[in-house]
């Protein structure tokens, strides 16, 4: 029985969860769905170990009151998800797009036990 449990610790996929956090505010206020991570984080969590939790984006320009800023940070403090945030240069893009397909590439070359799920 050691040996069954041993052996299915060993074989534990380790998943990378990258979020972009202004895409996931607004299909959420777009859709009427809760802004709120957990269920997927859920879900993950039977797929695996989530050894990576990261967010970009820029908190202070999502459409939403400050007590609701401040839920979110909270949400993904809850989550244990490490947020950075990248304010907007200009009213159109920030660079959290490029900052994330960044860090997605070098984690993916960098970490062979990361398992990628989409």
């Amino acid at each position: 029985m050691k040996g069954v449990m041993m052996r299915n610790k060993e074989h534990t996929e380790h998943i990378a969860l990258f979020i972009d956090l202004d895409n996931f505010v607004g299909f959420c206020l777009g859709l009427g769905l809760p802004i709120d991570l957990s269920p997927e984080i859920e879900r993950l969590t039977e797929m695996g170990k989530i050894t990576i939790r990261r967010s970009f984006g820029d908190i202070y320009k999502v459409p939403l009151s400050d007590a609701q800023k401040v839920d979110l940070r909270k949400m993904l403090q809850n989550n244990q998800i490490q947020h950075e945030d990248i304010p907007y240069q200009n009213n159109f893009k920030n660079s959290s797009d490029i900052r994330l397909a960044v860090e997605t590439i070098s984690t993916a070359f960098s970490n062979e036990k990361i398992v990628f799920k989409i």
